[in-house]
């Protein structure tokens, strides 16, 4: 049962109002939030970034190379196309080679299965598919290397450790 006040309206509509209004602040607070605020969590290592963007370089870190050196003699793999850019210009590889052939795997949608990920078991399972997408890429490319070691060399992979130990 609802009273009415003074001004006309009942206890029922002012509560309702007062949760409206309630729920309206909280949506707009949570959806402007400075950045800054935010925390996006590695599902892998449990580290903490301030945005999306830099989450996904981390947990780039934890997957196999995703790029490579497309000139035939280079051996070069790296985690991002800014890495390949500048390898390129150092190394004076082919840079007349199409962009695609700098994409051992679609990263993308290995980054996008860890964050849908449920489990530590689905997380081990897109860096299994992961694994086995440069595997695929390897065969493809003649690339035999790459089934020795799929992850990249152990200075790039020491390299990535670093990294993360700074985190």
């Amino acid at each position: 049962m609802s009273t009415v006040h003074n001004n006309g309206t009942s206890s029922l509509e002012g509560s309702k109002v007062r949760w409206f209004l309630q729920k309206m602040v909280r949506l707009y607070t949570d959806a402007n939030l400075r950045v800054s605020k935010r925390n996006w969590t590695c599902k892998i290592c449990l580290a903490s970034f301030n945005r999306q963007q830099e989450l996904d370089r981390h947990i780039q870190l934890h997957l196999p190379c995703c790029v490579y050196c497309p000139y035939s003699l280079c051996e070069w793999r790296g985690c991002r196309v800014d890495e390949l850019q500048k390898h390129l210009h150092e190394q004076e590889c082919d840079k007349n080679a199409p962009e695609q052939d700098y994409e051992i795997y679609d990263v993308k949608l290995i980054l996008e299965m860890i964050r849908d990920a449920e489990s530590n078991d689905s997380i081990r399972k897109a860096k299994e598919w992961a694994v086995s997408f440069v595997q695929e890429k390897a065969k493809q490319l003649g690339r035999h290397g790459w089934f020795v070691e799929p992850w990249g060399c152990l200075e790039q992979r020491e390299r990535r450790e670093r990294r993360m130990s700074r985190r």
